[in-house]
Formats: C-alpha cells, sequence, structure tokens
C-alpha cells in the first residue's frame, strides 16, 4: 500500500513534468492561457503527496510511537 502511493506521487510528479514541458512549447504570449492547467497539475502532486504521508502514517505511525517511547527519557 505505500509502495503504491509513492508510485502515486511519482505518476503524477511524471505528469506535472509533461504538462509543462507542453506549456514551454508554446509561444511566451500564449502561455498565459495554460496556468490553469500547471496548477492543476501541481495541485494533483500535493494531493497525491498528502494522501502518502497519511497512509505512511497510519501504516507506520505505531511502530514509530512505539520506538521513540521506547527511547525515551521519560518513562
Amino acid at each position: 500500500m505505500l509502495v503504491g502511493c509513492v508510485a502515486a506521487v511519482m505518476v503524477s510528479e511524471l505528469f506535472n513534468s509533461a504538462v509543462e514541458e507542453l506549456v514551454r512549447c508554446h509561444p511566451e504570449n500564449e502561455r498565459h492561457r495554460y496556468w490553469p492547467a500547471l496548477d492543476v497539475a501541481a495541485g494533483a502532486v500535493l494531493a497525491a503527496s498528502f494522501f502518502a504521508m497519511v497512509v505512511g502514517s497510519l501504516i507506520l505511525g505505531n511502530k514509530v510511537m512505539g520506538l521513540w517511547l521506547a527511547t525515551s527519557v521519560y518513562q
């Protein structure tokens, strides 16, 4: 599950890079029309990253907290 989330972040970043390259193919004076597409692609990367963070914390949170509390000075 966690590997799938990381893969989703990587794929969304690849699509974001592809959209950016497509926008760079157009002349400077026409690029302003494509800013919303760039924003949506960047938002997709942000959403995938947030989802991966939530899934990672749900999967690994208990283990990390247990290790942190086991090595804590305040036992």
